[in-house]
């Protein structure tokens, strides 16, 4: 083969050993490895905008195009560090310092993933938050939304540290049993805070009431709905008073609907 020749040459002019040559050392492997890694990230990142980017954005939802847009970014840093980690290995580290390079890597690419798995919820929730303002439920666009967008960035980063831990040989177990009896504490003292928002949530949801009703909830509770609230309902008496009804219990009663499910 004509290649085999040529590759000859190179290896005669070289020397048996090229390592011990200054242009063929494990330098420059690693320096060729790094090079070739970054390379491909900017490649793909060139790739997302020009290509698949045009593509998502010819599909019906949004999801995908914000994926692609915030996602293209992260995912060429994913590469350079992998791109990284290959070109230590020529170097031949000392063991300590290859396992503390090692972590550094592994924990950045931990972070890169909860950031991909927290922009994967928000474009989630953002797809829903633009079905239901189309709908016009403002109270679940203003209140419910917001609030299970901030719940889920602080799940999945939780998450995301319970990964990066081990890592650095912190052991999550007695972490999690610590953060279990926190919790329950947390959740009994929550007990009827989170009632009630998991009330108005279903409330608003199932569509049991809304705005301009004209409810029964007891013999003493009649009225016209003025406000849905995330945490409580308001009814506006044809004695002329406002009542505050929690969620939590709004969502639990028998309620009559006098307009539901048309006015007559």
């Amino acid at each position: 083969m004509v290649f085999d020749k040529y590759f000859n040459a190179v290896k005669d002019y070289f020397g048996a050993d090229p390592s011990n040559k200054f242009i063929y050392s494990k330098y420059f492997d690693a320096l060729a490895i790094l090079v070739l890694f970054y390379l491909l990230s900017q490649l793909f990142v060139f790739i997302s905008a020009k290509v698949f980017l045009k593509l998502v954005r010819k599909t019906k939802t949004r999801i995908d195009d914000v994926l692609v847009h915030k996602a293209s970014r992260p995912i060429s840093f994913i590469l350079l560090l992998i791109g990284l980690r290959l070109a230590l290995l020529p170097l031949e580290l000392g063991k300590s310092m290859a396992n503390a390079v090692q972590n550094i890597i592994s924990t950045l690419l931990y972070l890169i993933l909860t950031y991909l798995a927290i922009i994967f919820a928000d474009a989630i929730l953002e797809n829903l938050e633009t079905k239901v303002h189309r709908k016009s439920q403002a109270i679940l666009h203003d209140e419910v939304i917001p609030i299970f967008k901030k719940f889920s960035r602080v799940f999945i980063s939780v998450i995301g540290l319970l990964f990066m831990l081990p890592i650095w040989g912190i052991q999550i177990g007695p972490l999690l049993t610590g953060l279990g009896i926190a919790g329950i504490a947390v959740a009994f003292a929550l007990q009827n805070t989170l009632g009630n928002i998991f009330g108005g949530a279903s409330i608003l949801i199932d569509k049991t009431i809304k705005v301009g009703d004209i409810i029964k909830l007891d013999e003493e509770t009649i009225g016209r709905i003025v406000d849905v609230g995330l945490r409580s309902t308001k009814i506006h008496t044809f004695d002329n008073e406002i009542i505050t009804v929690p969620n939590g219990k709004l969502a639990d009663s028998r309620v009559i609907n006098f307009v539901q499910p048309d006015p007559s």
